[in-house]
Order: structure tokens, then sequence, then C-alpha cells
């Protein structure tokens, strides 16, 4: 589980409120790494945030999963949308990771161009991996979006299934005798 947190100045001085929560796969006991990459960074340091979309990464032994959380701008209003999972690859290395990284993302001048946001992975074997995410222009958002469909949930194979399987083998060898 993943909780993420919006930080805002207040005359007191900086105050955390929980805002979403990210659950990962029921596999993940700990994290050992986590990553951040904005789609759609202010076209000025230190600039007001417009409507834009994060990519998360978080690492766990030798897994990795990617997921995308939406941060929308209306008036007076912001709005953080529920985290997507995205994608989980396993095996990505052959002991734990220990770091993750984005290299960083510049939007291109071109809106109608496909780019990639490249990920790279580290672990205590000394192993690198990057891998490349691929990323497309909407039209309709006017900003970069992660190409890749979010991930399905198989259904659960529940101990009812499991037991409707058996009567049903059990009937069929029974009908042949």
């Amino acid at each position: 589980m993943i909780r993420i947190f919006r930080i805002k100045l207040e005359p007191a001085g900086y105050v955390a409120k929980p805002v979403q929560t990210l659950f990962l796969s029921k596999k993940v006991t700990q994290a050992t790494g986590l990553a951040v990459a904005n789609l759609n960074p202010p076209p000025v340091v230190a600039g007001v945030q417009d409507n834009a979309l994060f990519v998360l990464a978080a690492a766990d032994q030798a897994a990795i999963s990617i997921a995308t959380l939406e941060y929308q701008v209306s008036h007076a209003v912001t709005l953080i949308c529920p985290p997507k999972l995205l994608a989980r690859t396993e095996d990505v290395h052959p002991m734990q990771i220990t770091g993750l990284a984005f290299a960083p993302f510049t939007p291109a001048d071109k809106e109608s161009s496909d780019q990639t946001l490249r990920l790279a992975s580290v672990s205590v074997g000394n192993t690198v991996v990057v891998q490349s995410i691929p990323l497309s222009f909407s039209q309709e958002k006017k900003q970069y979006i992660v190409a890749v469909k979010p991930a399905r949930r198989a259904p659960e194979f529940g101990v009812r299934n499991a037991i409707s399987v058996l009567a049903i083998v059990a009937i069929a060898i029974l009908a042949q005798t």
C-alpha cells in the first residue's frame, strides 16, 4: 500500500494530509524503492502546476509495479484522482531491487509525437535494467498520457469454484461407468 499525501504551505508551516491510497499486489510485503515522474511539468521552474499526470513506480524484491495518478485543477478546486495500477513486471533482477529512478522527462515541442519515459532500476547484484514506458499525446486532455492500458484483475478462483469443478469431474466419471 502506498499512501499519497498533499503537502500545503500554511501560516503554521507545512501540513500534509493523505488524499489517496494505491493498493499493490498482496505479494508485496515491503517496498524497496519508489520513483515519481511528472509528465506535464509547469513551464517555469517553481511555477503553478496545471493538470498533470504522474507516473509512480514501486519496487519490491525483484518486481516493479507501475501506476498513474491524475492531478486536475479547476478554478479554486484541485482534485487528485484515485491511482490506477498499470502493470507489474516480475523478475526484473535476479536479486533484490535497491533503487528506482525515472529519467528526466521534457515534453516534445511537437504535440503529436510519441515519446517514451525511461525507468532505471538497480539491484543488490550490481545490475541495472532500463525499461521504456510508451507515452502518447492526448489531444482531448492536451497532455501526455501513458500508452499502456490498466492491468485487468483476473477473476479469483475461489473455494466454491474448486468444489464446483471437482463435483463436475466426479459426475462425469460416474456417468461414464
